[in-house]
């Protein structure tokens, strides 16, 4: 029988693991032990200057991730991790060694998916790094970054980002399925922002058909757990990213395979996007909160 982890409060299901490699749990994730030989990589993302990720693979499943793409990975995305369990040693000499500079959590995986409950491997660099005070941005889907509150707190500066792609989660579902609940994330962000830290919002990618719907719900709840940024982006056309997006949303309703073809024939959607992140601009003008869109910058 597959055992329960203390993220199921935060996700639709639970995984479990049952030795360095393994296919139980919930969904039949399968999970390898992996040795790290780096843990900073040099990071081409705006503001970041490297990338962290504790993990490889992601549990999370979501339809439109390219991270598969960018690692050369040929394994089915969503059904194994990668644990990279002594990175938290390779970051401590990395440390010592590299100029200081923004360090940037989960840029191709998710640090907080379902196997940190117990695997901790986030959590463990977290506290190599409050040693040495370098700043962090973090990037997430997971109310689980809550817990780690206390060592964001110590550091000088520190951001969390939630990947919030739509406001419906029973259409979320469809292409990123075991993601958490809007709501949780929302009270979560409520929580960072309560301890001092700063949050902000990355609506990316613009799901189309999907994220348009309760734009101003998702402004005023931004509003109200205290978020000062929310990010726009397109769906980044890179490897199979669109065939899978679509094959998700082929249940969403009738014809929307269709309309997404039509959508497509507009620069490749951009024109589409576009319109959207102009409605989520004005939305945040009026509400106060900064906005930044990123439809048109293919460096993100």
């Amino acid at each position: 029988m597959a055992r329960q982890t203390g993220l199921d409060q935060f996700t639709t299901s639970g995984a479990s693991k049952k030795g360095p490699s393994d296919s139980g749990g919930a969904r039949g994730i399968v999970v390898h032990d992996v040795e790290a030989r780096t843990a900073l990589q040099p990071s081409g993302l705006l503001g970041l200057d490297y990338a962290l990720n504790p993990y490889k693979g992601c549990e999370h499943a979501c339809a439109y991730c390219y991270a598969p793409f960018i690692l050369k990975e040929t394994r089915p995305w969503g059904t194994f991790v990668d644990v990279r369990r002594n990175m938290p040693h390779v970051l401590a000499k990395e440390l010592k060694q590299k100029q200081k500079g923004v360090i940037g959590i989960g840029t191709v995986t998710d640090p907080y998916q379902p196997v940190e409950v117990d695997a901790k491997v986030t959590r463990m660099c977290l506290e190599v790094i409050v040693r040495k005070d370098w700043p962090v941005v973090v990037q997430t889907k997971s109310a689980l970054v809550t817990r780690d509150i206390d060592l964001l707190s110590k550091l000088s500066k520190a951001e969390v980002g939630m990947t919030i792609t739509a406001m419906d989660d029973k259409a979320r579902k469809l292409y990123e399925p075991h993601t958490t609940p809007v709501k949780a994330q929302f009270k979560a962000l409520k929580k960072l922002g309560d301890a001092g830290i700063k949050t902000w919002v990355y609506v990316g990618p613009i799901i189309p058909f999907v994220t348009e719907k309760g734009p101003q719900r998702l402004v005023d709840e931004a509003k109200g757990a205290g978020v000062g940024t929310i990010m726009v982006d397109g769906l980044r056309a890179r490897g199979d990213s669109w065939d899978r997006v679509e094959r998700a949303l082929s249940a969403l309703r009738p014809g929307v395979l269709g309309d997404i073809q039509i959508m497509r024939r507009e620069l490749n959607g951009r024109v589409h996007f576009r319109k959207i992140a102009a409605n989520l601009e004005e939305l945040c003008r009026a509400a106060g909160i900064e906005c930044k869109v990123f439809v048109d910058d293919d460096r993100v």
